[in-house]
């Protein structure tokens, strides 16, 4: 029995084409070979290194061939198993995950959005009246101890959101002449 195949560093799998050329061993001359149709599977399977034109192509290095891609030991209904309980496990904590949003929401209102709504006149009117009051009581309602609106956090982003909430409410009240002293305490804060 003839070996049709010689181990070396495996090749990158990707690079195997259907028809690769694999040197036969034994009494037959280096010239002959053997086409053997399943290479790409056999190469990434068994770690091979393809022969292509009697010649043999540098090794490379594929991290597909590190130890945690290795055949389990395990029985395929043991594999099979082991996997339903993992995705069953991860849908478990997204779901709680996802509840817990829904039930508690960790988001507040965004005082840079209410402040825009809250410019928005009574139509006919002659722009003399807000036409969502209620978003004007609220940017009363809610200045910060600072005099800022917006999220009370520290950091890059919740600055931004500070400042430009600020801003968006001070010209709200100011466009309805409310709000004197919040307008005082935002802009010097």
């Amino acid at each position: 029995f003839h070996e049709l195949i010689a181990p070396f560093p495996m090749a990158n799998p990707t690079q195997g084409r259907s028809s690769s050329i694999l040197p036969v061993s034994g009494r037959q001359a280096p010239q002959q070979a053997v086409l053997l149709w399943a290479a790409p599977q056999f190469v990434s399977k068994c770690g091979l290194h393809v022969l292509h034109h009697g010649r043999r192509k540098p090794p490379r290095r594929s991290f597909a061939c590190s130890a945690s891609r290795l055949p389990s030991t395990e029985p395929p209904y043991v594999e099979e198993m082991l996997a339903r309980e993992n995705i069953r496990t991860r849908n478990t904590e997204r779901k709680a995950r996802i509840q817990k949003h829904l039930g508690k929401p960790e988001f507040s209102p965004s005082a840079y959005d209410t402040a825009w709504v809250a410019m928005v006149p009574l139509p006919d009117t002659d722009r003399q009246a807000p036409c969502f009051p209620q978003c004007v009581e609220w940017i009363l309602q809610n200045q910060h101890c600072s005099g800022s609106w917006g999220i009370n956090q520290f950091g890059l982003l919740a600055n931004k959101d500070i400042l430009l909430s600020t801003l968006a409410c001070i010209i709200a009240l100011k466009k309805w002449n409310v709000g004197s002293d919040h307008i005082s305490r935002g802009m010097y804060r």
